[in-house]
């Protein structure tokens, strides 16, 4: 609820969700903690909550204890808390806890819990324990503990103990500084958990740090509101009271002033030399002068310094600057006029009038560097519109010869313009002259007055001014002869004599003529075949081929030309045990073939069959032979006297059936085969397979294994008889 943000700490004033809820507060009546005690201390040490809402005037949180960062809620069920983010600051280190501010972390108070300090045990009936949350440097648990007390037997004015081992050594951590943010108070529950707890009540113990805004009290020698300097706090008492920061490795900040009554901040430290000097931090205030003699300053005074000197003058530091201390000067005398020498016993700088300079000193010597012309705007010379010149002594001339016009937009160059580059404008204006008014008149572009305003180039005429055309003279095909004054121009029309106008009639014709085309001869002798040279190839002949059909010569030399291709391959099955057993009953292709010509025939996998595929160029008339046997070795099919078998073998051409043939029946099927032959025309890349099919047939569901025969009886052959 609303209230001071430490309310839920000294008055329980916090509405908390979950059952548990504070009782404890620093009010006449109730109960104080060791924590309470313990959370000052931490305070006044510097550890605490870092309170963002504290500096956040507009936050709708800053006056909710139950809305702030450490507050503890019970959640989900009775052995559980949740800890809202925030910042805090623990030996001077600034942590982020329960995931930082915005954020929360649930905390079960549990065996398992990896927020769990000490070796606390569970609860029994009756009993009850204090569990003090902290904030801790150790980062394991997002930077938030709990430790449990030893539990006592719930009685009339009995109280638990409060647990205090993380006062001393909160883990092995090299900060050790902690501070508390609540404390619980745990009863038996059954369901409490492995500790058996259950939380009754949530008791705030938070300490909040505010370090800003630092407040200055004026440090002075003198009364209250006087402006006197106190830049020594060593010399704020004298004699044996006199301080021993100069000797020491200490830093002190505070606020006095300057022998002009200004406030400035002061701090005093060592340099790297161990020598002690005092800054002076700011404000960095501006002090004018307009001195007629040789001036001092020190290091309190400004650091700024505007000066009007009446004639030359010297500008020196006087007593101990420390190391990195920096003046800025500016002379604001009439340009080049009334210079100032800084430190004239040693650097010896020399500030002109409309100069200005910055000087720091590096423990031994001032050195300058930033010098600068005007640290004001300089003086303008000449007239308004006159062009600005270095005078070649940091300031500036003019030239009435150079000057730009406001009025007219136009920029003036009285004298020659040398460029020694392009330029790029966009129209040249001339002003018109009687002569050639170049330095170099062979290579001068002008515009004569005396002739018509015309341009020139040189002595030669380029164009343009005032001249007109008097008469225009034709020449055929133009028509109108000598024209002086008016007069009509035409042109003659073409003849196959003359040029001249082309009619629409020509041009109609002209555009029906192919490109490239000739006409050297009639239609008539043009079209006559007997007149043709070069060749023809046959296809555009319509009766070419029956014409060759029918010359008795070339049939009789196409008869000699017949012929019969070698055999291309011959294979068989090398062994009976080359084949894999195969069922019976079922179509399988022949694999595993031996070449036994000079032709190779290349062995293929168990898992492919053999093909013969016809080569490029060699389609035509095959004869195709095969022939396939089987016997009894490595067969399971039955094998009796009285039983009829059947084989058969197939050519397959690209994958289809060709020719089928079968064997009758036949007893006792060892050393049985069946063959068959054809012609086929085969094209290139045709492809030839053989198949093989062996059964009982008195007893046709017996699908046992069979074996191809080897040798004679299982072979096949392809020979090329002709072309197709």
């Amino acid at each position: 609820m609303a209230g001071n943000p430490l309310s839920g700490h000294t008055k329980a004033n916090m509405t908390l969700s979950g059952s548990a809820q504070p009782a404890d507060g620093l009010t006449d009546g109730d109960h104080i903690l060791s924590p309470t005690l313990t959370n000052f201390l931490e305070g006044i040490h510097g550890n605490g909550i870092l309170l963002e809402e504290d500096t956040a005037y507009g936050d709708g949180d800053r006056d909710d204890p139950e809305n702030l960062p450490g507050a503890c809620n019970q959640q989900t069920n009775s052995y559980t808390f949740r800890v809202q983010g925030g910042l805090a600051v623990l030996d001077g280190v600034l942590y982020a806890f329960a995931d930082g501010p915005g954020n929360s972390t649930d905390i079960v108070i549990s065996s398992s819990s990896t927020s769990k300090t000490g070796s606390p045990t569970a609860l029994t009936s009756g009993q009850e324990a204090l569990v003090v949350v902290y904030l801790s440097a150790d980062d394991n648990a997002k930077h938030v503990y709990w430790e449990m007390g030893t539990a006592v037997t719930t009685a009339s004015n009995t109280y638990p103990t409060t647990p205090s081992a993380f006062l001393n050594a909160p883990g092995s951590l090299t900060n050790r500084n902690t501070t508390v943010l609540a404390t619980l108070r745990a009863v038996y529950s059954a369901t409490g958990g492995d500790y058996k707890v259950s939380i009754s009540e949530i008791n705030d113990k938070r300490a909040f740090v505010r370090p800003s805004p630092i407040y200055f009290s004026p440090v002075t020698s003198g009364a209250v509101a006087a402006t006197t300097a106190a830049t020594n706090p060593d010399a704020f008492h004298s004699g044996d009271e006199a301080g021993s920061l100069a000797g020491s490795r200490v830093g002190a900040l505070w606020q006095s002033y300057n022998a002009d009554g200004d406030s400035l901040l002061y701090y005093s430290a060592k340099t790297d030399s161990s020598t002690r000097h005092t800054h002076v931090l700011g404000p960095s205030s501006v002090k004018a002068l307009t001195p007629s003699s040789t001036t001092t300053f020190t290091y309190d005074e400004s650091s700024i310094f505007v000066i009007t000197p009446g004639s030359a003058h010297q500008f020196n530091p006087s007593g101990t600057f420390p190391k990195g201390h920096m003046v800025f000067v500016s002379n604001h005398a009439a340009h080049g006029t009334n210079g100032i020498t800084f430190d004239n016993g040693g650097l010896g700088s020399v500030i002109l009038g409309k100069e200005s300079a910055l000087f720091v000193y590096d423990g031994s010597n001032w050195k300058s560097v930033i010098f600068a012309s005007g640290a004001t705007s300089p003086n303008g010379h000449g007239a308004t519109g006159m062009v600005q010149l270095s005078d070649g002594g940091g300031g500036f001339t003019s030239d009435t010869k150079l000057f730009w016009t406001t009025g007219t937009s136009t920029f003036t160059v009285n004298g020659k313009l040398t460029v020694t580059g392009l330029i790029d404008p966009t129209g040249v204006e001339f002003t018109a002259v009687g002569s050639n008014p170049g330095t170099d008149a062979a290579k001068t572009i002008w515009v004569n007055s005396g002739d018509s305003n015309k341009l020139y180039f040189g002595s030669s005429e380029v164009g343009g001014g005032a001249g007109t055309v008097t008469s225009v003279a034709t020449t055929a095909p133009i028509t109108g002869g000598t024209i002086t004054g008016t007069g009509t121009i035409g042109i003659s029309a073409a003849t196959t004599g003359a040029a001249g106008s082309m009619s629409a009639a020509d041009k109609t014709k002209l555009d029906g003529i192919a490109s490239s085309a000739t006409a050297n001869d009639t239609d008539a002798n043009l079209k006559n075949r007997a007149n043709h040279t070069g060749t023809q190839v046959a296809a555009t002949i319509s009766d070419f081929a029956v014409a060759i059909a029918a010359d008795p010569t070339v049939a009789a030399n196409t008869a000699k030309q017949g012929f019969v291709d070698p055999l291309y391959f011959t294979a068989k099955v090398g062994t009976d045990t080359n084949d894999a057993t195969l069922t019976a009953g079922t179509w399988h292709k022949v694999e595993y073939w031996d070449t036994i010509s000079s032709n190779t025939l290349a062995l293929d996998s168990a898992t492919d069959a053999e093909t013969f595929t016809v080569p490029s160029g060699q389609g035509g008339l095959y004869t195709v032979h095969a022939q396939v046997g089987f016997t009894g070795t490595n067969s399971t099919l039955g094998r009796t006297a009285s039983h009829d078998y059947q084989i058969h073998v197939a050519i397959y051409k690209n994958g289809s059936v060709l020719i089928r043939q079968g064997s009758g029946t036949m007893r006792d099927y060892s050393a049985k085969t069946s063959a068959v032959s054809t012609d086929v025309v085969l094209a290139a890349t045709d492809t030839l397979e053989i198949y093989f099919f062996v059964r009982d047939d008195a007893n046709q569901s017996d699908t046992g294994t069979t074996q191809l025969r080897g040798g004679e009886y299982c072979r096949w052959s392809v020979r090329r008889v002709g072309d197709s």
